[in-house]
């Protein structure tokens, strides 16, 4: 028997996880508040696959900075997502 989400009760009484949709709308959210090259960098690297020193070149930037770009916006993400659980 398959069981709906909604059939289940939650046995610490905790707010239900946000939906993969909820989710995603936090984190363009987040990315929208980066600078657009830290954005940039982070799409390029998560999205197009792009290694530091491809994104360097891309951008015009030097591959330090495309790492911590890169690095910035990925930590921002995962704030936010860390976080959820906790609100309310």
């Amino acid at each position: 028997m398959v069981r709906l989400y909604s059939d289940v009760q939650l046995e610490d009484k905790k707010a239900p996880a946000p939906s993969t949709e909820e989710r995603l709308k936090r984190v363009s959210e987040v990315m929208n508040t980066l600078p657009p090259l830290c954005r940039r960098a982070f799409i390029l690297a998560r999205f197009e696959d792009m290694s530091p020193e491809e994104i360097s070149d891309e951008l015009d930037i030097s591959i330090r900075s495309a790492r911590r770009f890169v690095a910035r916006a990925f930590a921002a993400c995962q704030r936010v997502l860390e976080n959820e659980g906790h609100e309310k």
